[in-house]
């Protein structure tokens, strides 16, 4: 077997590359991207954004990791594909609509905050205050869910394991019956917190039962270190102007 270029994979991971060096030259990368090639079929998301929720965080401030199922499978009218490596993230969108999932989610941050929040098709901005958005499988073949299904779990335990196992800190909610299997590699003594995923919410007509869990993370936050979460965008981008 032959190793695979780092370098190649280097831009894709951003600042977590040196972390996953082992990882990415090792058998079971290889044999991941094996199974990918063999298939013959189309993958989503792009090869450029398969790795996105982690370029797009920085290691050094992650605070929360949802675990979600895995990416959007489709594509838009106009041939790009829904899924862009940010779990629920809908910012491809050509008209900026919003996915069924990610209207359940903002419907449960309004009620959680009892107001309404700007409705952004980017989830990037809760990445850059160090909340990780991360599909369990982060790909599956277009147009047909689960077909990934467990494909990227190697991957995963080392995440959990080697990358961030040490840190007491994260927060994880884990989405959906497919994420509540990473629990087995998550450091015992880190907050844990169980929902099924947002989806399930559309398919029975209902409200998603978040648990209160944006308002729960906020709480952890400040007894942990003082610091929180803006859920809202705007307030997001209005704290950047502050002097301090």
């Amino acid at each position: 077997m032959e190793l695979l270029d780092f370098k190649t994979f280097e831009p894709k991971l951003g600042k977590w590359a040196p972390r996953f060096k082992p990882f990415i030259e090792s058998k079971e990368m290889w044999d991941i991207l094996q199974k990918l090639k063999s298939e013959g079929k189309v993958v989503v998301p792009k090869s450029s954004d398969t790795f996105r929720a982690f370029s797009t965080t920085d290691p050094d401030n992650l605070k929360v990791i949802f675990y979600l199922m895995d990416p959007y499978p489709r594509q838009y009218k106009d041939g790009t594909l829904q899924a862009n490596g940010i779990a629920m993230d809908c910012s491809n969108s050509p008209d900026g609509k919003l996915q069924p999932s990610l209207i359940r989610w903002y419907d449960a941050i309004d009620k959680e905050l009892g107001r309404e929040v700007k409705r952004s098709p980017s989830l990037e901005y809760l990445h850059e205050q160090g909340v990780m958005l991360l599909n369990t499988d982060l790909t599956c073949k277009l147009n047909k869910t689960q077909s990934h299904e467990g494909l990227w779990e190697p991957f995963q335990k080392y995440f959990l394991e080697e990358v961030v196992g040490s840190d007491t800190q994260i927060i994880y909610v884990l989405c959906g019956k497919a994420s509540h299997k990473m629990e087995k590699y998550i450091n015992p003594f880190c907050r844990i917190i169980k929902l099924a995923h947002p989806a399930a919410a559309e398919y029975s007509k209902g409200e998603w039962d978040s648990k209160g869990v944006f308002n729960q993370i906020n709480s952890i936050l400040k007894d942990n270190n003082g610091s929180f979460i803006f859920w809202d965008k705007d307030l997001w981008e209005s704290s950047k102007d502050l002097p301090f």
